[in-house]
């Protein structure tokens, strides 16, 4: 949207970034560069004038001869107000990310907000001011919605998908953004100039950035579906139906399956659980997920995670009640456990090397102290294992064996012993160039997600474990920002050294997929509101509880029962409460006065 320029001011009034541009700028009175400098400082001072206005109750002071009839404008000049527009749009939109009312309508308060301090002229008034920003609100509204509303009508194809339906959705919109914009400044409509002029620039602009988008290959034609899509495909199920298991297996080992074990109860076999990576994300929905094995009573053998999911698998593995792990996810707040470095400290005034690769922007010390914290006697539990990456393509495995690394050379035990979990924690989420990075066994060490087995790595478990694949459970978060995430993976790949060009999309293979949705935040983002984390926590549950009902490992009156703890986070709560005992459950007949009949 497009501030109103405030009148022209005496020098005193110049503020210092106009002051700057206009210093800056070349003195002869046409350069390009003037007039850019002039529509830029011109419309970044229009805040500032109109908060001016607000506070002091009135519009322009009388040697502020304000609103003399426009010049002309330069292309220049009017380059210089759209990049100061978008500047002041970008800002107020990310403060207003920060309000309660949350992200989704940050653009449309944004523009508002905007509006309603964007600079009056001589006798106008409040209502004019409520004027300026419900245009700016349906400015925002109008670009926000419009292509997904006209694209629903059939007229047109999608903007997401169609470099031709982004220009006529933004067309149109350029057309109603002028016609309101001018209705508030001037109380008439754009006559049919104004109009085609505004759904042009708006439809050609909406096309340059579309096809840009295209070019460098950022997915901007579906908008991140297609990567989304991508994401949903990296792990899958092997077996789709479990129930069709023994049939299979008859085919191709006849007589070798005996009648106890083709009608053994799936319930009543070992499960593996591997919880994939995600940062915030999958630590939060891997709680869930675990709650949901426990719901419907899975044994589980083995339990592992990389990155952000073996926080809750460690969790797990030391048989942690079901309440305390509910707890510990629901108060854990991530941020606090990682401590930003002193940068600049410790390179200008202690002249170290700057080694962000290696060091990171944050210290995760705290975060493995806080798990390690949850161990039993600060032992490795039995049934845990996770897994880090060294550089040259090398996979490296903790268990409470030991550990062992993975290799284009082959397989080398490096320790005979288990590491803390606390420096596992921190190997296993060390993003390169974000959280620090662990030198154990000589090796620098990375992301346990950025190896060859992918974001939710349940080959390990069939490789080192000999696991079938078919009795692995296997869980990666999905949601917001997932092209953004899948651009990020990729570059932190290539920093630990692991890339690999020219491969295929790896697949990894699970009997039972789960892929938790959470689109309120992304997975980098550690500070969270309580509301933000249960809401991951229940996603991670029901969705792990809607394989296990497909997979009829949950039913009747239990998966009814269970359904209703994922509804809200006090059903869970209640649901998993220890329940008292009866102390005269286990025999009843000392009740009886006069003895068993």
């Amino acid at each position: 949207m497009k501030f109103d320029s405030p009148a022209p001011s005496t020098q005193a009034d110049t503020t210092p970034v106009q002051h700057i541009l206009t210093e800056l700028a070349p003195k002869h009175e046409h350069s390009a560069l003037a007039d850019f400098a002039a529509g830029l400082g011109s419309h970044l001072k229009a805040p500032l004038v109109g908060v001016k206005q607000l506070l002091s109750g009135k519009t322009f002071d009388d040697d502020e001869t304000a609103w003399k009839k426009p010049e002309p404008e330069s292309k220049a000049k009017m380059a210089g107000e759209m990049v100061a527009d978008a500047t002041i749009f970008l800002g107020v939109t990310a403060i207003m990310r920060r309000l309660p009312a949350g992200a989704a309508l940050a653009p449309i308060e944004a523009g508002g907000a905007i509006g309603f301090i964007a600079p009056l002229k001589n006798g106008e008034g409040m209502s004019q001011r409520l004027v300026h920003a419900a245009s700016g609100a349906a400015t925002m509204a109008l670009i926000e919605k419009g292509p997904k509303l006209l694209a629903s009508t059939g007229l047109i194809k999608s903007a997401e998908t169609s470099l031709t339906g982004t220009f006529v959705a933004g067309s149109v919109i350029g057309a109603g953004t002028e016609q309101i914009n001018t209705y508030s400044r001037t109380g008439h409509f754009a006559d049919l100039s104004q109009t085609a002029t505004g759904a042009v620039s708006f439809g050609l602009t909406g096309s340059a950035f579309h096809g840009l988008g295209l070019a460098m290959g950022v997915g901007a034609r579906t908008l991140g579906e297609r990567s989304r899509l991508q994401d949903m495909g990296s792990i899958v199920s092997s077996r789709p139906n479990l129930a069709l298991l023994p049939q299979i297996e008859s085919l191709f080992r006849k007589g070798e399956t005996s009648a106890a074990s083709s009608t053994r109860s799936a319930s009543t076999e070992g499960w593996h659980l591997v919880l994939g990576s995600g940062g915030s994300k999958a630590a939060l929905t891997g709680a869930g997920v675990v709650l949901a094995t426990r719901a419907a009573k899975l044994k589980i053998e083995t339990i592992g995670g990389v990155s952000g999911g073996f926080v809750p698998a460690a969790l797990a593995a030391t048989d942690m009640s079901s309440q305390r792990l509910l707890q510990v996810a629901k108060d854990t707040d991530i941020a606090a456990l990682l401590t930003q470095r002193p940068i600049f400290t410790e390179v200008v005034r202690q002249h170290k090397r700057l080694d962000l690769l290696k060091d990171g922007l944050y210290d995760t010390t705290p975060l493995g102290a806080m798990v390690e914290s949850h161990m039993p006697g600060a032992k490795w539990p039995e049934k845990l294992w996770t897994m880090a990456v060294g550089g040259e393509h090398s996979e490296v495995i903790f268990t409470k064996k030991g550990v062992t690394e993975y290799s284009p050379s082959g397989q080398h035990v490096l320790d005979n012993k288990a590491p803390s979990v606390g420096d596992a924690v921190r190997a296993t989420s060390a993003i390169p160039g974000v959280l620090a990075s662990m030198t154990m066994y000589g090796r620098r060490l990375y992301d346990g997600a950025l190896g060859k087995f992918g974001k939710c790595p349940s080959d390990m478990a069939t490789t080192h474990f000999g696991i079938p694949e078919e009795r692995i459970i296997a869980s990666l978060p999905t949601g917001a920002m997932t092209a953004t995430n899948a651009r990020l993976y990729r570059l932190a790949k290539y920093l630990s050294g692991n890339s690999e060009h020219g491969a295929g999309q790896l697949v990894e293979h699970a009997g039972i997929v789960i892929r938790p949705e959470v689109n309120s935040f992304h997975s980098l983002r550690f500070s969270l509101q309580p509301a933000q984390r249960e809401e991951a926590i229940l996603a991670g549950y029901r969705a792990a509880l809607e394989q296990f009902a497909q997979r009829g490992l949950i039913k009747g009156i239990p998966l009814v029962q269970a359904r209703g703890a994922g509804e809200s986070m006090s059903a869970m709560e209640a649901y998993f409460a220890p329940k008292p005992k009866f102390p005269f459950s286990i025999n009843t007949d000392i009740l009886r006065l006069t003895g068993p009949k």
